[in-house]
Parts: C-alpha cells; structure tokens; sequence
C-alpha cells in the first residue's frame, strides 16, 4: 500500500512525527507535497531513471522528496548528514546525480562542492539561501504563476525584533487563497533558523488541479 492509497482512506492519518519538535505530516499532506515535487522534478527534465542526491539532517521534507522521486521512477540517494566534504563528493558524483539537495544546516560542508559535482545541474537548500545552491521554496512559488491563472503574491506584514524576522504574506489565484508565515533567526548576516507556517495543503491542491 503507497501513501497515496492511505491518504485516499484516512488523510488525517499521521505519516510521520518529528521527533525534536513533535511537528506530524499527515499522509494527504505527504501525498500532495510529493505530487507537486514530482512535478517540479519533471519542469528540472528529471526522467524515469535519472538520479538526485539528498543530503539533510532529519528533516520532514526528507520522505516528500523521496516519495516524489520514487513515484516518478527516478532513483534517489540518500547522504548521511554526518558525513565530511570528500565523501559527500564522492557520492554525489558516484550515483550521478543531477539534483542535489540539502540544507542550511549543511552549508560548511556543501558549498566548497560548487564547480566539483560535474553531472549536477541543480543545487537546491531548504529552509533558506547561499551562494551557489538555489531557495527551494522560491523556486516553487515561481513555478506557481505559470500553473495558476491570475496569481499574486502580497506581503502583509513583515517586521524584525534584533536578530528574529518575521514576514506574513497571501498569495491568491484562481482556485487559491493561502496563508503565508516565514520566521527566521538571523546571527552574523547568517539564518541560523527557519521555520514556514503556511496553507500548504491548499497550495497543493491547487497545483495539482492545474498541472
């Protein structure tokens, strides 16, 4: 039985919990997520039988990206967070990925492999920005306006207490009104955290019933 048979028949139902911070990804949310990255992956040219490589410490984007990949017939790799520079490398280019992600968390280890992954052709983080690795989260709110008919993204509010920063947003289209939160601890021009409470069920069914 996949996920998506489970989130036909209890899409409440939690597909897993977060152990450090007790956050639950409910099978329908997996079961969505996993859809639109499947078809973020095929808009990248990814293929039945491609490769990517993953690279995050315990994430709850870790089994999203690995369902989408699954389902689409591409091969995934999956980096142990522990692991030094030389040995990322070595695998990345071993399994001849052609996406990588990661995330901020690994930026010491990863960003030195920029110009040394040669079948790479997209570097992704999550959870915020650095040079030479594309914003995930950017990349798929652009692919938004291209699926959903008069799409517009509105700043709300935003606001910054010392080193904490905080911005609220809407974005509406046809078919779509979501929420928006961004949070994140800045320290030394760095983001030390990054947390996103958004309307993302919603925002998945509305790229699935575009695209």
């Amino acid at each position: 039985m996949t996920p998506g048979d489970v989130a036909k028949k209890e899409p409440n139902r939690a597909a897993y919990i977060m152990a450090e911070t007790g956050q639950a990804v409910s099978y329908s949310e997996l079961e969505d997520h996993a859809n639109q990255t499947a078809q973020l992956f095929r808009s990248l040219g990814l293929k039945r039988g491609d490769h990517i490589a993953i690279l995050l410490e315990n994430h709850p984007w870790f089994f999203k990206l690995c369902w989408a990949a699954q389902r689409s017939g591409i091969y995934y790799t999956a980096i142990s967070w522990r692991l030094q520079q030389n040995e990322v490398e070595y695998i990345v280019n071993n399994c001849e990925a052609k996406i990588f992600i990661t995330s901020v968390e690994r930026r010491e280890v990863v960003q030195p492999l920029i110009g040394s992954m040669p079948n790479v052709e997209h570097c992704f983080v999550l959870d915020g920005e650095f040079e030479g690795f594309e914003d995930w989260a950017s990349f798929c709110l652009a692919k938004i306006p291209q699926a959903l008919a008069n799409f517009n993204l509105e700043v709300l509010t935003s606001f910054s207490d010392g080193s904490r920063v905080f911005v609220h947003a809407r974005a509406t289209a046809d078919g779509l009104d979501a929420y928006f939160g961004h949070y994140a601890v800045v320290e030394d021009g760095k983001i030390k955290e990054f947390h996103v409470f958004d309307d993302s069920q919603k925002v998945a069914h509305a790229m699935k019933a575009v695209i």
